[in-house]
């Protein structure tokens, strides 16, 4: 059962404008399945997931890029094979022909960088997610906390039922497989506790110090584990606001698992009710609305920077995005009947913020239909605010 993803019109346009094509995003989230959907049969495949073609690459690099001349190529998972890229930028150097090179990638490294700074407006960067919610088609069906509990990987949409299975299975071979070779991890068990730590706080802000003294490892260790997490797109890192307000405002940063349902698994949440209305419950909230404006946002090829912001008394804004030359100042809560305390914090960064062009500032919660507050402020449920900017 192919669902039709929403960068496929950013997509088919990248063919024909650019030699190289790289989609980035997590294992699992549907990149190859993509790509065989929406690619003519003609074009070849070739997994690096496959230890032969890794060799093949080691051995004899220049016969493994001639293998494909005249015709169009998937690379998948081009991060296993460094020693490749300088003759892939030979190669379109030598001959642009558009979409030739077709690439994918479950891990941004330095390496990788580099590769995209040397072919520079000659690949284009597309970012394939696990399913947002308008990609969603059991959306209309169902509540919003078996929504966040079966998150937004295809094979979890598709097969619900198998939910504990899948998600076990992943974090089991991402962490034997990817992490072990990325971080020659020895104690699979202290990174695992690593791991399930991270989604106990899941919505919260970042404490490099606290983290590292539970685990039993390091700050820098901590740091670069938390940073393999990020390539990964295992987690999301929001920044704090550093305008200057007259306030002295955090500096850590929030962390937030891009799909929501990893970190229900990883908290041992018994059931999708009990997670939604249990301790965790707003946080959850918050993280799927934070995710899934990121992932509705990316998937229509459209970048933005994210922030939160604090001030030294408490007062949060959740998200704060700019996009377009404009600030959106988002709060997010999981209640059902917004009141004027719930804004508090959406007027003062407001007010403190005058001179920035900004949006109408919104409470995203549960109300049944849109509320116009005082203040110029909108209260509208999540679903309208993710169609919203959906289209």
């Amino acid at each position: 059962m192919y669902i039709k993803r929403h960068l496929r019109k950013a997509f088919q346009k990248s063919l024909c404008q650019f030699p190289a094509i790289l989609i980035t995003g997590p294992r699992q989230s549907g990149k190859t399945t993509f790509l065989k959907n929406e690619l003519n049969q003609n074009t070849s495949y070739v997994s690096f997931d496959d230890p032969m073609e890794r060799m093949f690459v080691k051995d004899d690099p220049l016969d493994f890029i001639n293998r494909f001349e005249g015709k169009s190529v998937v690379l998948d998972e081009i991060q296993y094979v460094p020693e490749l890229f300088s003759y892939i930028i030979k190669n379109i150097e030598n001959r642009q022909i558009h979409g030739k090179w077709i690439m994918t990638t479950s891990f941004q490294f330095d390496l990788l960088d580099n590769f995209i700074s040397s072919l520079s407006d000659r690949i284009a960067i597309l970012n394939l997610f696990p399913f947002h919610a308008m990609e969603n088609i059991f959306l209309e069906a169902q509540k919003i906390e078996n929504i966040i509990w079966h998150g937004g990987y295809p094979e979890n949409i598709v097969y619900s039922n198998k939910r504990d299975l899948f998600l076990s299975r992943y974090i089991q071979t991402y962490i034997e497989r990817d992490v072990r070779h990325l971080l020659q991890v020895q104690d699979l068990n202290t990174f695992q506790t690593f791991l399930r730590l991270c989604a106990s706080i899941n919505g919260q802000e970042l404490n490099i110090a606290s983290l590292s003294r539970q685990v039993g490892i390091s700050q820098p260790t901590c740091k670069k584990w938390i940073s393999i997490l990020s390539a990964s797109f295992i987690i999301l890192l929001i920044k704090p606001y550093y305008q200057n307000f007259g306030k002295r405002l955090i500096k850590s940063h929030k962390i937030y698992f891009l799909d929501q349902a990893m970190a229900a698994y990883l908290t041992k949440q018994p059931d999708p009710l009990s997670m939604f209305n249990g301790s965790m419950g707003n946080a959850f909230f918050e993280g799927f609305v934070v995710t899934e404006l990121y992932k509705t946002l990316i998937s229509n090829d459209k970048h933005a920077d994210y922030y939160f912001w604090r001030s030294h008394d408490g007062l949060e804004v959740d998200l704060i995005v700019e996009i377009n030359g404009k600030t959106w100042p988002i709060e997010i809560k999981k209640i059902a009947t917004p009141s004027s305390r719930h804004t508090q914090s959406l007027i003062r960064f407001v007010k403190l913020a005058q001179n920035i062009e900004m949006e109408r500032p919104k409470v995203v919660c549960n109300v049944q239909d849109k509320k116009i507050m005082p203040h110029g402020i909108d209260a509208l449920s999540w679903l309208d605010f993710l169609k919203d900017v959906d289209q």
